[in-house]
């Protein structure tokens, strides 16, 4: 420590001797306010990213159950089979499975 730290730091504590009693106290009151102000604010540190993740995953359910997003092969239109056809045009369609599935194996 060299001489001017020395010299500001007897100063200091110069004028924490002649500091007034009720300033004191005052100061006494913040610091021991601040202090047990850290012991709440530790729950909620730990709330905060337990909160976070139950959040993301609520929205995250949102979005895969949301009916604007449907599942492929579910829901309006998941035949593939058109829904022009009518009764009379089956033959050919029953036809062509036939044809498809002689030619698969």
């Amino acid at each position: 420590m060299n001489d001017v730290e020395k010299l500001l730091r007897d100063e200091l504590r110069a004028s924490e001797r002649r500091l007034h009693p009720a300033i004191e106290a005052g100061l006494r009151a913040a610091r021991e306010q601040a202090c047990s102000g850290k012991m709440r604010r530790r729950g909620i540190s730990l709330w905060l990213p337990v909160s976070g993740v139950a959040l993301a995953s609520v929205v995250f359910a949102a979005l895969v159950f949301s009916p604007l997003f449907p599942m492929p092969g579910t829901g309006h239109g998941a035949s593939t089979f058109p829904e022009s056809v009518k009764a009379t045009e089956l033959d050919f369609y029953y036809w062509l499975a036939e044809t498809q599935s002689g030619l698969d194996s």
